[in-house]
């Protein structure tokens, strides 16, 4: 990390190299407007001097802070005709010259410090960079070593997959034998049965048999109906019949009837004649 002292010089060598630049500025401008003066123009507006800054030196400053700068150096003013121009006293300005030549002095101090600063701090950084390039590597070896270490336990983790796989494979090769063996069974009970075409000819003969008994019941139901119309004719007949048996039978039974009443009215009559004949007596 960067020390306490040490940011003290680098924040003091940014100052330097700002204060630097308007150093630059300040003693540009002195120097266009001590040119004026010397061209023998004892007054000069800032637009002037500012063109002339640019012309003479390629620096670039606007009237406003050409204004600034000449009034914190204490350059005094006048108007003439409407316009403020500054007095281009050369005397005034070899002074402002020279203590801004005294700063720019100073400021070069300070920024050989700052300089020596930014030498110390570049070399620390490349120290830092170096080791942050050691941390990297060991970090990449870190990683490495985990992913070792993670494919080690991959496969560790692959290698009792494969003995539950190989236990899995040899119950499927009992089952597979278990299997063999049923079928060997079974292809000796297949070859005991009857072969295909003597299954279909049984089959054959079992569909014609079923056919004639189709053929058969179908002409037993058509004549059904004729069956039907002649048990009923063949019931009244038996009815009929039925009928005349009981009326003769009641006839019979009848006759004798009458033959018991003669008997009876025969028995009456003489029982009858009998009593009339003893009357008379």
């Amino acid at each position: 990390m960067i020390q306490n002292d040490d940011f003290i010089k680098v924040v003091i060598g940014n100052s330097a190299c700002r204060g630097l630049i308007e150093s630059k500025i300040k003693l540009t401008l002195v120097q266009a407007a001590h040119l004026i003066a010397l061209e023998g123009a004892n007054r000069a507006t800032a637009s002037e001097i500012a063109e002339r800054t640019a012309k003479q030196y390629g620096v670039e400053v606007t009237p406003s802070n050409v204004g600034q700068i000449f009034s914190m150096l204490g350059i005094r003013t006048v108007t003439t005709h409407g316009k403020n121009k500054f007095v281009l006293d050369t005397d005034q300005l070899e002074k402002a010259r020279t203590n801004i030549e005294t700063q720019c002095r100073e400021v070069e101090t300070k920024m050989k410090t700052s300089i020596e600063t930014f030498k110390e701090l570049l070399e620390r950084i490349q120290g830092l960079e170096k080791r942050w390039q050691e941390i990297l590597k060991l970090k990449s070896q870190e990683t490495q070593f985990k992913r070792s270490i993670q494919e080690s336990g991959e496969a560790t983790s692959r290698l009792y997959n494969l003995q539950d796989r190989a236990q899995q494979l040899r119950e499927q090769v009992k089952q597979a034998e278990g299997l063999e063996k049923e079928c060997e069974k079974l292809s000796q009970t297949v070859k005991g049965l009857p072969s295909l075409t003597e299954r279909k000819e049984k089959l054959n003969s079992a569909i014609i048999q079923y056919n004639k008994e189709a053929g058969d019941i179908g002409a037993k139901e058509a004549r059904l109906p004729q069956l039907i119309e002649n048990l009923k004719t063949r019931r009244g007949l038996i009815t009929l019949a039925a009928i005349t048996e009981a009326i003769t039978t009641a006839d019979q039974q009848l006759t004798e009837i009458n033959k018991q009443i003669d008997r009876n009215r025969s028995f009456l009559d003489k029982l009858l004649h009998r009593n009339l004949i003893d009357d008379k007596r």
